[in-house]
């Protein structure tokens, strides 16, 4: 019983560890999308002026309709492969 529940938190312990080295980058991603400042570790306060400035980009607004259009194709074409 003693070693099953040693087992069980040790496996439990190294799942947790793998979950934290997976999404930890991208939750500090995300927070520090909304920095205002410049410089990368640099909190000056919160802000969306990047966001807005990614509004703004034309080549990034052409570049994401074409990524949904690919999507969009691709996952039609899986539909009809996959039903054959």
């Amino acid at each position: 019983m003693n070693g099953n529940f040693i087992q069980r938190w040790f496996g439990r312990g190294w799942l947790s560890l793998g979950y934290v080295f997976l999404y930890l980058p991208i939750l500090v991603l995300i927070v520090f999308s909304f920095n205002s400042s410049r410089q990368d570790m640099v909190w000056s306060g919160f802000s969306v002026r990047w966001y807005m400035e990614l509004m703004n980009d034309t080549e990034i607004i052409s570049g994401f309709g074409l990524s949904i259009k690919i999507a969009v194709l691709t996952a039609c074409a899986s539909v009809v492969l996959g039903t054959f």
